[in-house]
């Protein structure tokens, strides 16, 4: 009864709209009254949830992402971009592509990337000559490499949930971003063959040394962050705090193009998407903790594990239900909720919860792009000013592309592992 009523409640709050942080908290509050447990337990829960000083990092590298984007940077990523693809059938579409892949060394967001380089390439694309749905998708699809290049804001919740390295986390993202951005290249060629697609712009060598000149700045941020963690200097929320100066470096005195007036409004809105994290963190672990004191995760793994002990087929039925998950929910509660039950699984099965954490990072970052949640699809329409239906229709192969890549994550570890082992992690 106690159990339908919780779910009931939930699945009501998430059909009307409700905010997810509120759509976890409710059931939550239902559960405290039905039990008898003093309702102290609440904010002591909340408190414990993000008193993580490995969190500090989260607000630090969105403000890194804000000031790159307010900053002028952006635009100087896309020029050195355009500088790579150069003529190429469909080479505008390719430049979105290639400037996620940068921009994602910078932000550790998919939001952050969807809106930083969607205004800037969507306009471009429908200039261009592209549709606005095919604009759309691409960044859309292209934006889900933000949490995968490190540094990762998705990477730094999973490490806090599992208990796995950060460090390890970032340099496992590595490979599996640069493959699902080259796999994208791939695909936009080929449709561009097919469908006629745009030349891109011709580029030269003294073109792409002046585009390298001027972005060289931007890129050798990612650089010095990964360095610094691997050199002990400072940690991964050091390296949020040290993203944030060098990006007020290059916006105020590199690139001039911040003004003093414009930090307000930067802060401002960090402060505002800090806040809504953070308290979706809070009421996320009041709700594992309150599948936990039901056993929930142990009754999940004892079911999973009765329908087959065979790694292969457990992985596959995780895969599935995650992506099925991560259509309706956002990636954070998602990852939340979920990571605490098949964690457990996962280790009994002997697969590393590093290995493991780049599988649930790339399959609900594919949810973030599938409707009827799909932020970044959401995001990207409203700018591209198109339905998100025909947006995620444009996306079919692209996203199918990012299944087959999830597919091969999942059983080739080596993909993953590969650089985190060279440093001894495992």
């Amino acid at each position: 009864m106690l159990a339908l009523i919780i779910a009931s409640s939930f699945i009501i709050c998430l059909i009307i709209g409700v905010p997810i942080s509120l759509a976890l908290g409710i059931p939550t509050i239902i559960y405290f009254f039905w039990m008898d447990i003093t309702l102290q337990m609440i904010p002591q829960r909340l408190f414990a949830g993000i008193d993580a000083f490995i969190l500090l990092a989260i607000p630090f590298f969105m403000f890194a992402g804000r000031i790159m984007n307010d900053g002028g940077i952006t635009e100087k990523i896309v020029n050195f971009s355009k500088s790579i693809t150069g003529a190429t059938r469909g080479g505008l579409a390719m430049v979105n592509v290639v400037a996620s892949m940068l921009f994602a060394g910078i932000s550790g967001a998919a939001t952050a990337d969807a809106a930083s380089i969607g205004s800037v390439m969507i306009p471009a694309m429908k200039k261009e000559g592209y549709s606005a749905e095919y604009s759309v998708a691409i960044t859309a699809i292209s934006s889900i490499i933000g949490p995968i290049i490190p540094p990762s804001i998705v990477f730094i919740l999973y490490g806090v949930i599992s208990g796995t390295s950060i460090i390890a986390l970032f340099l496992a993202g590595i490979i599996p971003g640069i493959i699902l951005g080259l796999s994208q290249i791939l695909i936009i060629f080929l449709e561009g063959k097919k469908y006629g697609f745009p030349l891109g712009e011709t580029t030269s060598l003294r073109f792409f040394g002046k585009a390298l000149v001027q972005s060289g700045f931007a890129l050798t941020l990612p650089l010095i962050i990964i360095g610094g963690m691997l050199g002990g200097i400072f940690t991964a929320t050091e390296a949020g705090a040290v993203a944030s100066f060098f990006a007020l470096v290059g916006a105020f005195f590199i690139y001039r193009k911040l003004k003093t007036s414009q930090l307000g409004g930067i802060l401002k809105s960090t402060a505002l998407d800090t806040s809504n994290v953070m308290i979706l963190v809070g009421t996320s672990t009041i709700f594992s903790w309150m599948l936990s004191a039901e056993n929930v995760p142990h009754m999940a793994a004892d079911f999973i594990l009765s329908v087959s002990d065979n790694p292969i087929v457990i992985l596959l039925m995780i895969n599935a239900l995650l992506l099925v998950i991560g259509t309706f929910m956002d990636t954070f509660p998602a990852m939340i909720i979920t990571v605490p039950i098949f964690l457990p699984i996962v280790k009994q099965l002997g697969i590393s919860p590093l290995h493991f954490g780049i599988i649930v990072s790339v399959n609900l970052m594919i949810g973030a792009v599938t409707p009827p949640v799909g932020l970044c699809i959401y995001l990207t329409s409203s700018i591209g000013k198109t339905t998100v239906e025909a947006a995620a229709f444009a996306m079919k192969w692209l996203l199918l592309d990012a299944i087959v890549i999830l597919i091969l994550l999942t059983y080739f570890p080596a993909i993953s592992m590969f650089i985190p082992r060279l440093f001894g992690f495992n």
